[in-house]
């Protein structure tokens, strides 16, 4: 296809590099992000217009299809994109470029046994280079290991016969051998593809995590030598990367702290010190987090992923306000933004903390239209909607939630929750059993299974379920009014069981916290 005849300003080899980048997921600093996002804006008007007159001439113009097609993808319009290529498939059933995003579609849509098929097609007309090998890969990242497993068997196959000299491909397979734990395996693959190429960083890099996760310390010493001795990055960054993973806090924060006295101005340690400080709890540096970050955006103040940060972080101390100040500013400017779609659901979520309801469901709307395949917003507005009482809708949306992603625990204990108000009790233990799997310490989860064992008359495994409660601090108005339920069904379960004293002082402390029902009066009053 020749991209030139359809944009101005633009070459076919930049757009086909603009097209790759996104279809590989590849991570690009912000500024050559911005910039792609900018050409895509730019040129995709015109393409639009002189493709859709082409398609009025010829509704079947093969290139035409697949060039409106491919835009689609690449605007996250995938129905649309799907309808284009299906039609071209249905000519040319082994068109690789067109099963090449129809992988990438299925993949969006969550259906990863029809990507299977169609890269399982791929590799079987020999289409096998580069892209293929990466699409492999993603593949088994975004999918559980039974996939993983069943793709990494055809994959190997292919390796064993045709690519054995070849490096990229070698360190591919050591890839995927370490992400589904066969480090010996890995081993060899990494170690061949070395024979090959002596100085590639990034098998350096990985051998030594190996070792240390199989404590042969002279092993990974070895390799973080050669790695230090290449000289391609700074040391204590490289050991950074390596405790990160392993949860190695103490040490990470340790040589990030040094790398930062030497430059305090090194952007990349404070987004990976304030990184670490959010993401393991068990640090618990929330205020130092939100200060590296803020540090971060004074040397690069448009940095998207410093803003995403600096908003997580303030919702994990509870300060949704300060986080709805950051985002109704970014809002403003939306065009500008490329994760519009985040930034909603994040306010979205952000009002829903807040108590203000309506706000939150506007928002989380405008993100479902934009995309429509979003498992976050919808588990978001279900939980919205289940908590004002508009069941009906708030169980669709859970359920949308559930298809999407069968591993959203939120959406099982939302859904748990709402079944237990309709009494489908049945329905309700089993998938708030199936959020307690998926996280074992969510305080709503369990009260919610607390309150449903109080309805079925396990009063001991219902008080068990509570034990979170007492020592709960709210962060926001929503934990507030989740708390006090839990504190209303602990005093209705304690006044079962003849505990009046303890019936009272819970009926109180739901009062107290904001739960106004003339029930819970009257049940306290007595």
């Amino acid at each position: 296809m020749n991209f030139s005849n359809y944009a101005d300003g633009i070459s076919e080899v930049d757009f086909a590099l603009i097209i790759l980048a996104r279809q590989l997921n590849n991570i690009v600093d912000s500024y050559n992000q911005m910039h792609t996002d900018y050409v895509l804006k730019d040129c995709h008007e015109k393409i639009f217009e002189n493709v859709e007159n082409k398609l009025k001439i010829n509704n079947n113009d093969i290139d035409s299809l697949k060039i409106r097609g491919t835009m689609y993808t690449y605007l996250n319009q995938y129905e649309k994109a799907l309808n284009d290529i299906n039609k071209v498939l249905e000519h040319f059933p082994d068109d690789f470029d067109s099963l090449k995003t129809r992988i990438m579609i299925h993949l969006n849509f969550k259906k990863p046994e029809l990507a299977l098929i169609d890269l399982n097609n791929l590799l079987e007309n020999n289409h096998v280079n580069n892209i293929i090998l990466i699409l492999c890969r993603e593949y088994i990242f975004l999918n559980s290991s039974h996939h993983g497993e069943s793709s990494f068997i055809d994959f190997n196959g292919i390796i064993g016969i045709n690519w054995m000299n070849n490096a990229f491909i070698l360190k591919c397979c050591g890839e995927i051998n370490q992400k589904l734990g066969y480090y010996e395996e890995a081993f060899k693959y990494f170690n061949k593809s070395l024979e090959i190429n002596p100085n590639d960083e990034f098998i350096l890099n990985s051998r030594e995590k190996i070792y240390m996760l199989l404590n042969n310390l002279g092993g990974s010493n070895e390799d973080f030598n050669n790695i230090v001795t290449l000289e391609l990055y700074n040391s204590s960054l490289i050991k950074v990367c390596n405790y990160y993973e392993l949860n190695r806090h103490d040490k990470s924060l340790v040589d990030l702290t040094k790398s930062l006295k030497i430059n305090p101005n090194d952007y990349k340690s404070l987004v990976k010190r304030g990184d670490i400080y959010q993401v393991y709890k068990n640090v618990g540096k929330y205020k130092e987090s939100l200060l590296d970050f803020t540090n971060a955006l004074t040397l690069e103040p448009n940095n998207e992923f410093a803003l995403m940060s600096i908003i997580t972080t303030n919702d994990l101390l509870g300060k949704s306000e300060e986080s709805l100040i950051i985002l109704n500013s970014i809002l403003k400017n939306y065009e500008e933004f490329k994760n519009l779609l985040t930034a909603l659901t994040i306010r979205g979520e952000a009002y829903r903390q807040m108590g203000q309801y309506e706000k939150s469901l506007n928002d989380l709307d405008r993100s479902i239209e934009i995309n429509p395949y979003n498992a976050h917003s919808f588990e978001i507005r279900g939980a919205t909607l289940y908590t004002i009482g508009f069941y009906g809708k708030a169980l669709q949306d859970l359920d949308n939630g559930l298809e999407l992603d069968s591993d959203n625990y939120l959406c099982y204990g939302y859904r748990g929750a709402l079944y237990l108000k309709l009494n489908h009790y049945e329905k309700s233990q089993q998938d708030l059993d199936k959020a307690i799997e998926l996280c074992q310490d969510d305080s709503f989860c369990h009260w919610q299974r607390g309150s449903l064992y109080s309805a079925l008359g396990k009063y001991n495994e219902a008080l068990y379920e509570f034990i979170s409660l007492d020592n709960f601090n709210p962060r926001s108005e929503l934990d507030k009014f989740e708390q006090a339920e839990a504190f209303y069904n602990r005093g209705i379960l304690n006044k079962k069981l003849g505990n009046y004293e303890n019936s009272a002082s819970d009926l109180s402390k739901a009062i107290d916290l904001g739960l106004e029902n003339e029930q819970i009066k009257c049940d306290y009053n007595e």
